[in-house]
């Protein structure tokens, strides 16, 4: 018997079904409910996310890949890394994403990139997002993760309130300087000399 594991839900989730896209461009506009904001605080690792919003331009193209035009739109609560008071930022993304409908599609690009890859040449090209499209899972793609990937991505890991500074004690600055010679490569060389002047 096959045992298989339930992948979680993803926190902000929002899916749509590719058979609902027609020729023509469709528009969707959604934002996270306060359930969805509050987990997502705990993925994205900040204070809180107190607002998301996304408009999503869907549209199919040549070789059976949907193309995601996104807009996103968020305000996030995070601690100062010197003060840890709270900062809250605006935050406005643009992206682009690329979902593949048929798998057995693969482009003459991806072909080309994996031999070079299978050779083993280290210049192997860049390979554009457009030349290798997301799968499609069981005929849906979920736009709200798509967001959250993007919106992970503008949020600043280290965020400083203007003007704070960092003060360091007496003690620190000397740890601060005991790290640095630690990672000097050449300290035991100075050991070293210093060791046979001493004898000389």
């Amino acid at each position: 018997m096959v045992i298989r594991r339930r992948v979680p839900e993803p926190e902000f989730s929002y899916k749509f079904a590719v058979e609902d896209l027609e020729k023509e461009p469709l528009t969707l506009d959604f934002e996270a409910s306060e359930a969805q904001k509050e987990a997502l605080a705990k993925r994205l690792n900040v204070s809180a996310v107190d607002a998301l919003s996304a408009q999503i331009v869907l549209e199919r193209t040549a070789g059976h890949v949907i193309t995601v035009n996104g807009r996103l739109k968020a305000e996030i609560t995070q601690e100062c890394v010197v003060t840890l008071e709270p900062i809250v930022s605006h935050i406005e993304d643009t992206f682009d994403a690329f979902f593949s409908e048929k798998t057995e599609a693969v482009s003459f690009a991806k072909a080309k990139r994996d031999k070079i890859v299978e050779n083993q040449d280290p210049e192997a090209p860049f390979l554009d997002e457009k030349d290798d499209p997301e799968r499609i899972v069981d005929g849906m793609i979920d736009l709200g993760e798509v967001v959250t990937q993007y919106l992970s991505l503008s949020i600043d890991p280290y965020p400083r309130k203007e003007g704070a500074k960092h003060h360091l004690s007496d003690d620190d600055e000397e740890a601060v300087k005991a790290a640095r010679k630690t990672h000097n490569p050449f300290a035991k060389l100075e050991g070293m000399k210093k060791m046979l002047e001493d004898k000389s």
